[in-house]
């Protein structure tokens, strides 16, 4: 029997860890010099394919059907699986928040804003 959250959680597990692995062996080969758009995203990446494998073996437990579930969602991997995503989210925002606070970097390149009103227009 196919389960698509058992699927689902498992490609995302794959393909997440696959991409941090990248982004962070990227970080490593240019000497940890980045832009704070690129940590964020390598903070993202990274979160998720932690939720991800933390899901998958949630979603195994489940399956078993022998409250095993019950007792891992009561460790400390069920309830702290976001918490690197949640930093990184709220390092996003603050920032982004930050620079609409002080109207620094606003600008839009005029082609993208250009494109918009056009296609707002139709």
């Amino acid at each position: 029997m196919c389960d698509l959250a058992l699927f689902t959680y498992i490609a995302l597990a794959v393909i997440s860890s696959f991409g941090a692995a990248l982004f962070i062996g990227w970080l490593v080969h240019s000497s940890y010099r980045a832009t704070s758009v690129y940590l964020y995203v390598t903070l993202l990446i990274s979160g998720e394919a932690i939720r991800s494998w933390i899901n998958v073996q949630g979603r195994l437990y489940a399956l078993a059907n022998d409250g095993s579930f019950y007792l891992f969602s009561q460790g400390w991997y069920w309830p702290s699986r976001n918490i690197l995503s949640l930093v990184a989210l709220t390092a996003i925002v603050a920032h982004m928040t930050y620079r609409v606070a002080t109207g620094k970097n606003l600008e839009v390149p005029e082609h993208w804003s250009e494109k918009m009103k056009k296609w707002f227009r139709r």
